[in-house]
């Protein structure tokens, strides 16, 4: 929590956070460590191959053991391996400090990835949202918390099964080098004009 502190402190209009799931459903704030492969996720009779992220609790807390593996009763009792040592948050946690006094304007991207089985944890993403309640007369939460993802397909038409109303925003790939070449004109200027640039017959 002390980084989200003192982003906000430092002037921040938004700050940005991973989820995944604990063995137990209780949505966690953590990031993982960056060794990729790909997996499949059947979604509308279709496979669907994105980068899968080794989630395991070694980025931050030196453990080997992945962030599903593990009950909250567990989590919550680790300390990040750097200074400011610092336990795991949840997201309630996350949500309760933002409805406090005076941080009304602060929004939260929450970034989906694709490591979790979103079937999962999408709808304890939305139990989460609901049990926390925003501050008295401020923002309702649908205008402060943006989901994220990496993979659209994958997650585009889950979201709105249990978020209702919560903006989406995926993280677009690189586009292909051949995209940011500049047209070969001596090429072009072998082929035919289109109906719109062609002049009027001579006669």
């Amino acid at each position: 929590m002390a980084g989200f502190h003192g982003a906000v402190a430092a002037g921040a209009h938004a700050v940005e956070t991973d989820v995944h799931l604990s063995r137990d459903g209780v949505v966690v704030l953590s990031h993982v460590s960056s060794h990729h492969h790909l997996v499949s996720h059947s979604l509308h009779h279709s496979t669907i191959l994105t980068p899968k992220q080794d989630k395991t609790l070694k980025r931050c807390f030196g453990i080997d053991t992945p962030i599903a593996d593990c009950d909250w009763s567990y989590l919550r009792t680790l300390q990040t391996v750097q200074a400011p040592h610092q336990g795991m948050p949840r997201l309630s946690d996350l949500l309760e400090w933002l409805s406090g006094p005076g941080l009304d304007p602060v929004w939260v991207l929450i970034d989906i990835k694709t490591d979790d089985d979103p079937e999962a944890l999408l709808p304890a993403l939305a139990r989460t949202i609901a049990s926390v309640p925003p501050a008295e007369g401020g923002r309702p939460w649908r205008e402060r918390v943006v989901l994220g993802g990496w993979n659209v397909r994958l997650f585009l038409s889950l979201p709105f099964l249990f978020l209702t109303f919560y903006p989406f925003s995926s993280k677009p790939k690189p586009k292909p080098p051949h995209l940011f070449q500049r047209p070969n004109h001596h090429h072009r200027k072998h082929t035919s004009p289109t109906p719109a640039c062609t002049s009027p017959p001579s006669h």
